[in-house]
């Protein structure tokens, strides 16, 4: 009988699609989420490495690193909240953890906004002033 009910799972298991699968298993669709996310970042890299400004290169190169590294610390901090048992205690301790990624995510917006201003003067265009109200005097 128990052979039976092996059979009927494994047999249940291959008609299911990897999408079904991944919603079982929160921890693989975490880890196939952060794939995706290296996969873009390496892109992102790949493409800024090709532009002829070097100020652009070189800040794009530097938040794709930064993006890599948050993405690492994503996966940690995702991993460490997901173990057990869960307590307030274990939660505390990550907290400094929580905080550098936060900051580097901060960061990481950072470089972007400058990035963006960067190549939008070198189009002879000034960033963000049309979607900035003017202040009234």
């Amino acid at each position: 009988m128990e052979n039976v009910d092996n059979q009927r799972e494994e047999m249940l298991t291959a008609e299911m699609d990897s999408t079904e699968l991944d919603t079982e298993q929160p921890g693989r669709q975490v880890s196939r989420c952060q794939d995706d996310r290296l996969r873009r970042v390496l892109d992102y890299q790949a493409d800024v490495l090709k532009k002829e400004n070097h100020l652009e290169a070189v800040l794009g190169t530097v938040n794709a690193g930064l993006m890599g590294v948050t993405i690492q610390m994503d996966e940690f901090i995702e991993q460490a909240l997901g173990a057990q048992p869960k307590t307030v205690d274990r939660v505390q301790k990550l907290l400094p953890s929580i905080q550098v990624y936060l900051q580097a995510t901060r960061q990481i917006d950072r470089l972007a906004q400058v990035e963006l201003r960067v190549a939008a003067s070198r189009k002879g265009k000034s960033a963000g002033k049309e979607d900035k109200p003017n202040k009234p005097r």
